[in-house]
């Protein structure tokens, strides 16, 4: 009966919807830099190619330190995002994004399964103020025993990338690919596909901040549940004979 209790989920729908529904906020608070930030993609989509794809990118890894902020400020009022902890945290995507992609080289489960443990990384990285290499082994410490509903949260929040990007970009690109018959833009195809994804850059970012506060909840709730078992552990060590 204490293993059940310990091990209470909270829903995913409900912290899903309480993530997405406190990301708007947050997004619409800094509506000035997200627009600064989508200029960045929307400048390089005319000349497509690895311009546009660079600065496309760009502009997530820059929202992706903003929109960071903005969700582990939520949770921690003082929090400041300083220049050791930007640092910190792009040499972290760095490294787990190198680590991964290599991992999946060989066979694509190693690759998911390193993501998976690793998924907090960032969240802990700011939160308990620690280095990129301890960030990801309290990660893996943190989610080992808990992949699967990890693994669950993870897919969530990647379908609605997915379905937000095939979904509405390609919607974006059909408007505007009727506009260039009607003659009112002259683009070529690869432009207009650029183009559809640089314009829907904002409700990416507001997906971005919707994310890292899915990923802190997950990361409080699986806290939570460890603090029941350590208090257990020092029970039990406290009543051992000597």
């Amino acid at each position: 009966m204490q293993e059940s209790a310990v091990r209470r989920y909270p829903a995913l729908g409900p912290l899903f919807g309480k993530a997405f529904d406190q990301a708007v906020k947050l997004t619409l608070e800094r509506w000035f830099w997200l627009l600064l930030v989508t200029l960045i993609p929307v400048a390089g989509a005319p000349y497509t190619g690895w311009v546009a794809n660079s600065a496309y990118y760009t502009a997530l890894a820059i929202w992706g330190i903003i929109s960071g902020a903005a969700a582990v400020g939520l949770i921690r009022p003082d929090f400041k995002m300083t220049w050791p902890r930007i640092g910190k945290l792009i040499v972290l995507d760095i490294t787990v994004t190198f680590l991964v992609a290599l991992a999946s080289l060989a066979l694509i489960i190693p690759g998911i399964y390193l993501g998976v443990m690793w998924s907090l990384a960032r969240v802990i990285l700011l939160l308990e103020d620690v280095g990129t290499a301890e960030a990801r082994k309290r990660s893996w410490a943190l989610v080992e025993g808990h992949f699967g509903r990890t693994l669950l949260l993870a897919t969530c929040i990647v379908l609605v990338h997915v379905v937000a990007d095939s979904g509405i970009a390609r919607g974006l690109a059909a408007g505007m690919g009727y506009l260039v018959q009607v003659h009112w833009f002259e683009l070529t195809q690869k432009q207009i596909d650029s183009l559809a994804w640089a314009l829907m850059f904002p409700l990416r970012g507001y997906i971005m901040v919707a994310s890292w506060l899915a990923y802190i909840y997950w990361y409080r709730t699986l806290k939570a549940m460890e603090r029941p078992q350590e208090r257990a552990a020092e029970a039990g060590f406290a009543a051992s004979p000597a």
